[in-house]
């Protein structure tokens, strides 16, 4: 294999699952030996894959979730340039019809995200949240995939503040951890996880916190997701 032909995602899974053809397995490892980029990817996802806990049936799931992603952003990619196919009148009728639709959704759309403040980590005032009046404390319950993150969450109703700590979480250079938060009108909240050191501390105020219905993490690609595409690493049910 060539080194700038680089290994689909897909190949580096099932070859960590076992589920590659043995004539394939050495082009396979010979292609790791000399490319650092695919060896890299090739960790990553050792590191979901292979944790002390075995996945058993939750395997399955979790490669189904991952090729579902893949097979997105392959036909996000493919899809870019297909319009330039299409006739101007059709392209022009598109773009009218996108702003017409714009323009309705800023004038009676109500923003779908709340106004609130997020401070993370060494910037989080010392005095916090968690000995004031009303601040109840919840635990995060990891799922099996992440057996070592555990941590805490601290909410106010009456203050509208929320601290999440976290600990257990591996570094990952090709992807981050995303939080979500969930309303109980199904809207939702989302945030880059800042890792320092295996552990995070996120604090927020103004936010609705008698409006949660649900609190979890997942890992996403580097950036973050509009959507949730990986899986699941807590949750927390209110």
């Amino acid at each position: 294999m060539n080194k700038k032909n680089h290994l689909q995602e897909e190949v580096i899974i099932d070859y960590l699952l076992e589920n590659i053809e043995d004539d394939k397995t050495e082009l396979v490892e010979e292609h790791l030996q000399q490319c650092k980029k695919c060896k890299e990817m090739l960790n990553e996802w050792e590191l979901l894959l292979h944790q002390k806990e075995p996945l058993e049936f939750e395997t399955d799931t979790l490669k189904h979730k991952i090729w579902e992603s893949i097979e997105k952003e392959n036909a996000r990619r493919n899809n870019r340039w297909n319009w330039l196919k299409k006739p101007p009148f059709a392209i022009a009728s598109v773009v009218a019809a996108i702003f017409l639709i714009l323009f309705v959704f800023e004038a009676y759309q109500k923003p779908i995200v709340s106004n609130y403040q997020m401070k993370e980590n060494d910037n989080i005032p010392v005095e916090t949240m968690e000995e004031k009046r009303y601040t109840d404390q919840l635990m995060i319950v990891p799922v099996s995939q992440f057996p070592n993150l555990d941590g805490q969450m601290w909410v106010n109703e009456h203050t509208n503040e929320m601290l999440l700590e976290l600990n257990g979480l591996n570094i990952m250079p090709n992807h981050d951890y995303q939080l979500w938060i969930i309303y109980r009108d199904d809207k939702i909240d989302d945030e880059i996880i800042p890792v320092q050191d295996g552990t995070t501390r996120m604090f927020f105020q103004g936010i609705p916190v008698e409006q949660f219905k649900r609190v979890k993490g997942s890992v996403e690609p580097i950036g973050g997701s509009p959507e949730q595409t990986g899986p699941d690493t807590f949750y927390i049910e209110f």
